[in-house]
């Protein structure tokens, strides 16, 4: 006798086959995010090196004093949309009450 495989065995096996596995998907979604946080930090570590390059550029001691501080807010108020405050304070070097200080001027 051949064997036959009724229809309702078959509609099982597609309905499983076809379900999207939840830890796929769960998989998938890190990987994207852990894409776009891979990209802003790389964006963040650009525009860290930038502002050490402005920073060594500075000559005069007095206005390197000003210009330096100036030159961090402005840095710092960059960074924050990317980064956040307490890491674009910590990666400047200044403290987050300065920060928030300037940032109400």
């Amino acid at each position: 006798m051949p064997s036959h495989n009724g229809p309702s065995e078959g509609k099982v096996t597609a309905l499983v086959s076809d379900a999207p596995d939840p830890g796929q998907r769960e998989l998938a979604r890190l990987r994207r995010e852990n894409e776009r946080l891979g990209q802003r930090l790389a964006d963040a570590e650009a525009a860290i090196e930038i502002q050490k390059e402005v920073f060594a550029s500075v000559k005069s001691r007095r206005a390197r004093g000003e210009t330096q501080r100036a030159l961090l807010m402005a840095s710092a108020t960059e960074l924050v949309p990317v980064v956040g405050v307490t890491a674009a304070c910590q990666a400047l070097g200044i403290g987050r009450a300065s920060f928030y200080r300037h940032a109400r001027r």
